[in-house]
């Protein structure tokens, strides 16, 4: 073959070549353009509706294969607005994801679906995972359809070539969202059965029962707005616990004693409840448990055995809320008091001078058993019978019941319905009588304080309704002598002068000076307690009564400045006070709280201490002698220490067995010299033992030295 018929060969041959590879090139394999078909009539579709523009470009970056559209794809598509709510910048065409609108966005997949999806299938309840794997959950209320908890904007797709679009107005990887509606229960009635939503309740979620249990920080904390809702967004996925509390109130109970909640297994166990007693007849019909009334909450009978006990604890919190994926979730729950009926708000004037009745009620037995205890402490009176016995001779331990009724009176009857009354009454319309009635209450919690820590030293202040889990008595003497005063100071401005002759029961003006100056001569505070002594004596209210006796035998009288006695019946008292011929011997005579003479004895006294021997502390010391037989006089020729010696003798004649004996030697240092024989041991028994269960229920308190 010459060269030349090899070059055409050649040259034929690389033609042919060439021909082939073109052909190759024009023959690209097929298997993916019905996807890519089917995606551009997608966009072109999705192009045509405005409210989709946002959503748009990301669609553009959608890869599918011919097996992926097979069967049609359905597209859950958010509108424009979403991306806007969800603070993203406007989208990329380059990006294949959602991120830059959420930062917890997934994959542009979550919102497509293989297979047409119609809008027949779109029941409650029903089930589609998206090409990213997602689960999308139907739900369906009433007209609204919701996928994974987001509305879609119209019920009828927009149907294609194998392709079906439902617009969202939301975006579907977007963290859940929980609501909680607090009700407050305490304002439960017939046409209320929930009570009513509250606004500033805080509303915080627990990860875990344990981190509630061992005090951790709860995963998310905020308040309820003015419909009672408290809204938690983009939450984590996972269930969490609720606690919801507003002042006092709350949807766990953690005062002490029935309804305290124990530690078990690492979490706290207690009482649940969802719901109030409605009627007098479902109360009957229902477990029996403590407090049970309608209005009140209804305990779960966990053990089913119809009673409501220990048995019957249950983890708390009880209630709780799961939080999924893409979902809105809501919650109710109800807060109030373990008894709503005694410590709910108060409504009305009468209401609240009814409960500070049965207040005075309380402390007027009180008053009797102070007023014995302190005589039997001291050499006034030697205990005849066994309650006492103890208590004669400092055998007296933590457990003594006296000491535990006077708590109990205290802080478990009284306290909680007078801070009732000073939290709810300024609130009432603007009545004549409503200063009145909060300065009574203010006066009476003042004269609670100063009794029990008279005798017991530091004791807790309660602020509120219930005794808090976390009651403490660290603070100091001076603490709780200033809220005396306080309290006794700011009533004072809305205390009348006096009451009618019934009514001396009530606390006045010249009663809250008396109380101010018993307060300061406790603390040895000798100048203000002869301020506030010296305001009652130049009142011009109260005069000395010519017959000692009858200062106990004509009550009420010229000289009582407050008198409780006979607001209750001590069936032991009239034999320790009255009969023996001491207090007139008549079963009507009285036991004043407060009178005149105590008013000259602390003058007295208060100015001796600050300036020695005044005509002023021999004056106000003879007036009381002149009609008391057993008294002595004193003239300006007496030195301080024969002053202070008689002054002391007539603190005893004057005031005998009317609950100042053991007082008064403990403020003159004298009661060890004094009570020796009877058992007295000091420092010990300068301060008298804190209740056992006080100290057994409440991790805060400290028991007074030697107990």
């Amino acid at each position: 073959m010459n060269c030349s018929l090899k070059r055409h060969l050649a040259l034929l041959i690389a033609i042919v070549l060439f021909a082939a590879a073109c052909k190759k090139d024009k023959a690209q394999p097929t298997e993916n353009r019905d996807a890519e078909n089917l995606v551009k009539a997608l966009n072109g579709q999705v192009a045509k509706i405005d409210s989709l523009s946002e959503f748009a470009p990301y669609l553009k970056t959608l890869q599918l294969s011919n097996e992926d559209v097979a069967q049609g794809i359905t597209v859950f598509a958010p509108v424009s607005s979403a991306f806007k709510n969800s603070g993203g910048r406007k989208a990329s065409t380059e990006n294949l994801q959602l991120r830059e609108s959420l930062p917890d966005s997934s994959d542009l997949q979550d919102y497509v679906v293989k297979g047409l999806i119609s809008a027949s299938s779109l029941t409650n309840n029903a089930h589609f995972t998206s090409m990213s794997g997602k689960t999308l959950t139907i739900t369906k209320t009433g007209d609204d359809i919701r996928v994974n908890g987001v509305l879609l904007t119209a019920k009828d797709g927009i149907t294609g070539d194998k392709t079906m679009i439902y617009t969202i107005n939301g975006l579907l990887n977007t963290n859940p969202s929980l609501v909680i509606t607090v009700w407050d229960a305490t304002n439960w009635s017939a046409t209320k059965p929930r009570g009513v939503v509250t606004g500033g309740a805080v509303v915080a979620l627990y990860s875990s029962r344990g981190d509630y249990a061992t005090g951790k920080p709860p995963a998310y904390t905020t308040e309820t707005d003015n419909n009672g809702k408290a809204k938690f967004n983009n939450v984590a996925v996972g269930t969490y616990y609720v606690v919801a509390t507003k002042g006092d109130m709350s949807n766990i109970f953690k005062e002490k004693g029935f309804w305290n909640p124990q530690p078990v297994n690492g979490v706290l166990a207690g009482y649940a409840f969802d719901s109030l007693f409605q009627t007098q007849a479902e109360v009957t019909s229902s477990p029996q448990q403590p407090n049970a009334a309608p209005g009140n909450f209804r305990f779960l009978d966990a053990n089913g055995d119809g009673r409501i006990d220990n048995n019957d604890f249950v983890a708390l919190p009880y209630a709780s809320v799961n939080a999924q994926q893409g979902l809105a979730a809501s919650a109710s729950v109800l807060i109030g008091y373990s008894n709503n009926n005694n410590l709910k708000a108060i409504t009305s004037l009468e209401a609240a001078t009814a409960l500070l009745q049965s207040c005075y009620e309380v402390e007027a037995q009180a008053f009797l058993n102070f007023t014995m205890l302190d005589g039997y402490l001291s050499d006034n009176a030697d205990a005849t019978s066994a309650k006492w016995q103890a208590i004669d001779n400092f055998a007296f331990t933590p457990q003594e019941p006296v000491f535990a009724n006077l708590w109990n009176g205290a802080y478990l009857q009284a306290l909680p319905q007078l801070n009732r009354i000073i939290r709810d009454v300024p609130g009432l319309p603007d009545l004549t009588d409503k200063a009145t009635v909060i300065a009574q209450a203010k006066a009476l919690r003042a004269y609670i304080y100063l009794q029990l820590y008279t005798y017991f030293g530091n004791i807790p202040v309660l602020n509120g309704v219930i005794i808090p889990p976390d009651f403490s008595n660290a603070n100091n003497r001076q603490l709780v002598y200033e809220q005396v005063k306080k309290d006794l100071e700011e009533a004072a401005a809305g205390l009348p002068l006096q009451w009618p002759q019934d009514q001396t029961f009530r606390l006045t003006k010249g009663a809250a000076s008396a109380l101010l100056a018993r307060n300061a001569l406790l603390q040895k505070d000798y100048k203000n307690a002869t301020i506030y002594a010296q305001s009652v004596l130049n009142s011009g209210i109260y005069q000395l009564l010519p017959s000692y006796t009858n200062i106990f035998t004509t009550a009420p009288n010229a000289e009582v400045i407050w008198d409780l006695s006979g607001q209750a019946q001590l069936s032991e008292f009239n034999p320790y006070f009255i009969y023996g011929g001491i207090h007139g011997n008549l079963p009507t005579s009285r036991c004043p709280t407060i009178r005149l003479g105590e008013m000259y004895l602390i003058a007295a006294e208060g100015l001796l201490e600050q300036s020695g021997v005044t005509q002023d502390v021999v004056n106000y010391n003879n007036r009381l002698c002149n009609r008391l037989p057993t008294g002595l006089l004193l003239s300006m020729t007496n030195t301080a220490a024969q002053v202070r010696s008689t002054l002391r003798n007539n603190w005893n004649e004057e005031m005998l067995r009317e609950g100042n004996r053991f007082v008064c030697l403990q403020r003159w240092g004298i009661a060890q010299s004094v009570l020796a024989a009877k058992g007295y041991t000091s420092p010990k028994n300068e301060l008298l033992p804190i209740p056992i269960d006080f100290m057994i229920n409440y991790n805060g308190m400290k028991q007074n030295p030697g107990y």
